[in-house]
C-alpha cells in the first residue's frame, strides 16, 4: 500500500531542488543554523504558524515534536520562547507538510477553506456516501442542497478547490497506516484518464457502482486495474467507472 501521500502529499509541493538562496529569499534568512538576528515578533509568528499546522493536521505535541526531530519538552520550550527555533526544524515542517518556509514568517492570515465530509471508508476500503450522498456532485451543488454535512478545514499545503471533499475512516481498514477517525481528501473533478491514478492511493468507483479507496495498479487484462490495500485481498482486473487520486491523508492521533 502506498504511503507517499500520508500527511499532506509533500512531494507535490516541497521544492527540494531549489538552491538555498531561492529557498530563503522571501523570508530574508541567512544560511545559518540559527537566526538570532530575527525579532521576537517574527519568531512568534513562526511558532504560531507551526501550532496552526499541528492542530490542522490533528497531531499531538509528541507527534509533531517527533516530526521536528525533538522531544516534547523541547518543543514546549520553543513555544514558550525559552529555546531557539532552528532552520532545520522549519525545513522538516516544509518538507513534511508542503508549506513554503517563507509562509512560516508571513503574519497575513491565509484564507481557509472548509471541506465537506461526504463519505466514510469502511471494511475492505469500501467508500460509503453519507446518507447516500452522490460522490460525483460538485461543491456548489453540495453547499446549496445539503447544509447538514460536516465540514472540516482543508489540510495545510494542499491547494484547496471548490471540488475538494473528504471521507472519514472507520474501523481498521487502513491500519497500521491510518487509525480510525483519520481523514482523506480528494478532488471531485474526477479523472477520466485512469492512468493518472496508477500506483497511487485513490478513490475509485467500479463499473458495478461500488466505490473504494485503494492503491491502483495495472491489471493483467487490457483496460483493467487491480486494487490493493493492507487489510483486504487484492481485487484483480476490475473495470473502473472513475477514479480520483487522494490528495492528502491526515491521521487522527
Amino acid at each position: 500500500m502506498n504511503s507517499s501521500n500520508l500527511f499532506i502529499a509533500p512531494s507535490m509541493y516541497a521544492k527540494r531542488n531549489h538552491s538555498q538562496a531561492q529557498k530563503y529569499a522571501n523570508c530574508n534568512l541567512l544560511k545559518k543554523d540559527t537566526f538570532p538576528m530575527l525579532g521576537a515578533d517574527i519568531m512568534s509568528t513562526a511558532i504560531n504558524k507551526l501550532e496552526k499546522i499541528r492542530k490542522s493536521a490533528g497531531l499531538t505535541i509528541e507527534a509533531f515534536a517527533e516530526i521536528l526531530g525533538m522531544q516534547r519538552g523541547n518543543y514546549q520550550m520553543i513555544k514558550a520562547g525559552t529555546r531557539n527555533l532552528r532552520i532545520h526544524h522549519l525545513e522538516k515542517v516544509s518538507d513534511k507538510f508542503g508549506v513554503p518556509i517563507s509562509q512560516l514568517f508571513d503574519d497575513v492570515e491565509e484564507q481557509r477553506y472548509r471541506v465537506p465530509i461526504v463519505a466514510t471508508v469502511g471494511a475492505g476500503g469500501e467508500v460509503w456516501p453519507v446518507d447516500d450522498y452522490p460522490l460525483m456532485k460538485s461543491r456548489g451543488e453540495m453547499d446549496e442542497l445539503d447544509s447538514s454535512l460536516e465540514f472540516v478545514d482543508a489540510p495545510p499545503g494542499v491547494d484547496p478547490t471548490q471540488s475538494m471533499v473528504a471521507a472519514r475512516l472507520k474501523g481498521d481498514s487502513w491500519m497500521p497506516l491510518l487509525p480510525e477517525g483519520s481523514l482523506v481528501f480528494w478532488n471531485q473533478k474526477l479523472e477520466a484518464n485512469f492512468d493518472t491514478c496508477l500506483n497511487k492511493n485513490a478513490v475509485c468507483m467500479l463499473s458495478c457502482g461500488r466505490a473504494y479507496m485503494k492503491q491502483i495498479i495495472k491489471g493483467s487484462e487490457p483496460d483493467r486495474y487491480s486494487l490493493l490495500s493492507s487489510n483486504a485481498n487484492i481485487m484483480e482486473n476490475k473495470e473502473l467507472k472513475w477514479c480520483a487520486p487522494v490528495l492528502a491523508m491526515v491521521p487522527k492521533y
